[in-house]
């Protein structure tokens, strides 16, 4: 079993601030770090992973054409107890947009998080692809 927890394993790139910050625990100065590294509080929903797992659910025949948050979570957590038990209604729901005439369907800003996958969404996430060989990447990249 990892050493991480959930959240950290969905944020790679935090796991590795950790590893470095033990590391190296001072300054090249000499002087001691003042903020050390604190764990995810945010859980990245639109890993690969799970992200598969959100969109499988939402195909669900009993969720329906409306695309119900509380039947997504109801059947993720059914089948995936470990892994959404912290996924919420709420955030689900903040994933979907709803035309005039009812019709839901995921917002540009949740596919585009979903396509970066494990990115972190800002310039300081680290290198995208990275745990990739090069030929796997081109393969992914088209």
């Amino acid at each position: 079993m990892s050493k991480h927890s959930l959240t950290e394993l969905s944020r790679p790139n935090g796991a590795v601030e950790k590893e470095l910050a033990h590391q190296k625990q001072m300054h090249q100065s000499g002087q001691k770090w003042k903020n050390l590294h604190c764990d995810a509080i945010y859980h990245n929903w639109h890993g690969p992973f799970t992200w598969n797992q959100i969109v499988d659910a939402a195909n669900h025949l009993s969720v329906g054409s409306k695309m119900s948050s509380t039947k997504i979570v109801q059947i993720l957590k059914k089948k995936y107890a470990v892994t959404f038990k912290n996924l919420s209604c709420s955030t689900v729901e903040s994933w979907i947009k709803h035309s005039k005439d009812g019709k839901p369907w995921w917002s540009d800003s949740t596919l585009h998080m979903a396509e970066d996958g494990n990115h972190q969404g800002h310039a300081n996430g680290g290198c995208c692809g990275v745990f990739m060989s090069e030929g796997l990447l081109q393969l992914s990249l088209g």
